[in-house]
């Protein structure tokens, strides 16, 4: 889980790690502010990056939006002068995600239950930011899929962790960590 202080923290996070494009600093941060400001107090932060939301061409999208990956969602957001643009996509809706590159421009297209979400930045940064995306959604499920209600059954629960374990989302001694505490042993 990633643990953000701020949405300066956040943008830096973007910097740091090649998953911000051609977003300018204030930008960002403003629409950073705006996620963070969306999120329940019960969501856990699995990823972050910033690209252009709509994407056709570089001259033809809906803007520089942030992307926030929960443990339920993807939130999408841009804090303009006289409005708020959130957007919400939950996880379970997602079908496939598909990743093209060419020239200066990449997109990454997912597809939901609903309708094809096209998300466009720099060739250079189109890698990482899928790569975000993938890992984040991994983390989400294992997320889940690691936290017990009350009345699943342990079994169950376990048989769920030996799948992460075989996907390599978790380590063996995370497996048998969780797999003890399920099993009361």
């Amino acid at each position: 889980m990633m643990n953000f202080t701020s949405s300066a923290d956040m943008y830096q996070h973007c910097l740091s790690n090649n998953l911000c494009g051609t977003a300018s600093r204030n930008t960002a941060i403003k629409n950073f502010e705006l996620a963070l400001e969306s999120l329940d107090r019960d969501e856990q932060i699995t990823g972050i990056f910033v690209a252009l939301y709509g994407f056709k061409s570089a001259l033809s999208h809906l803007g520089e939006y942030a992307f926030v990956i929960t443990n339920r969602r993807i939130l999408m957001t841009q804090k303009q002068l006289m409005q708020k643009k959130v957007k919400s996509l939950s996880l379970e809706n997602i079908n496939n995600i598909s990743l093209w590159k060419s020239g200066l421009w990449g997109t990454i297209t997912i597809d939901t239950i609903k309708e094809k979400l096209v998300i466009g930045c720099g060739s250079q940064h189109v890698q990482a930011v899928h790569d975000e995306i993938q890992n984040a959604l991994n983390s989400s499920k294992s997320v889940s899929s690691i936290n017990p209600s009350s009345n699943d059954n342990p079994i169950e629960k376990v048989k769920q962790l030996k799948e992460l374990l075989d996907m390599g989302i978790l380590t063996p001694d995370e497996f048998d960590k969780k797999k003890r505490e399920l099993l009361g042993l």
